[in-house]
């Protein structure tokens, strides 16, 4: 098994939306109040002797250009240049879209679901909880109504749809947890390599800051005590499997990272 992380963008986000601090609160800001941060959007190719798994697909590369709302783009400005165009990233790892198998999305939202209609071949996997959740919002002609879902993401093809419910190993070595919290289900992975043990929480901890010491919220949260118990629930892993945890979004952590053509296994 071979592990590549593809640098799919960069967000430019509040800063204080990421870690609330004891006694503060998060909301959202006019965008001259904003001090904005640099936020890694990535996804995470697996080439496995049983098929090549894609976890997470991005931002769309048209979310500037109309494809998000403007008041998305606005609160969520990305950048994303030719050498992180998805397909570009793939490319590093000689891999085309319809190499991919299998495409896991952790949940929903515009940085994590952008691109699953470049892969109409693969099985997708997402969690039943979240996708209806994110269907319903989506119904509502008030577009600010929506969150961080976007209705382009949802229009794929269903016929290889399988809405997860219960945690399993989707193929050996590549476990599929259960991390609601920040979204009404996150779907979290862990891989077993020859040496090492990697979990990707993605938002149910954004940051090492949002783990350590202790359970930190972040300004995007569906349920608080959830979203607490998840972060737990990874500590408890981590200590099991003596695992390394892959952080989502902090630009720090990210450029500590392999990025492709370079791998784990």
């Amino acid at each position: 098994m071979k592990v590549f992380i593809l640098d799919t963008g960069t967000l430019h986000c509040d800063r204080d939306m990421f870690v609330i601090e004891k006694g503060r609160t998060y909301r959202a800001r006019p965008e001259e109040e904003t001090v904005r941060i640099p936020v890694p959007v990535f996804a995470v190719l697996i080439q496995h002797e049983s098929g090549t798994l894609l976890f997470d697909t991005g931002c769309n590369k048209r979310a500037m250009e109309g494809y998000w709302p403007e008041h998305l783009r606005r609160s969520f400005p990305v950048s994303i240049s030719p050498e992180q165009d998805l397909l570009h990233q793939l490319s590093l790892c000689n891999t085309r879209p319809e190499d991919i198998s299998t495409l896991l999305i952790s949940h929903m939202h515009l940085d994590h679901a952008g691109n699953i209609r470049l892969f109409p071949n693969a099985d997708i996997y997402v969690g039943r909880k979240d996708y209806e959740y994110g269907k319903t919002l989506i119904s509502d002609p008030d577009i600010r109504k929506h969150g961080a879902y976007i209705a382009e993401d949802f229009h794929f093809s269903t016929d290889r749809l399988h809405l997860v419910e219960s945690e399993f190993s989707i193929m050996e070595g590549v476990e599929l947890i259960s991390l609601p919290g920040h979204a009404p289900e996150v779907l979290g992975l862990i891989l077993h390599l020859k040496n090492r043990v990697l979990i990707f929480p993605q938002d149910s901890i954004y940051t090492p800051d949002n783990f350590e010491p202790t359970g930190k919220a972040s300004g995007i949260v569906h349920d608080m005590q959830a979203y607490f118990d998840s972060i737990e629930k990874v500590r408890i892993l981590k200590n099991r499997y003596n695992a390394e945890v892959i952080f989502p979004h902090h630009q720090g952590f990210f450029e500590g990272l392999k990025k492709a053509p370079q791998w784990y296994e």
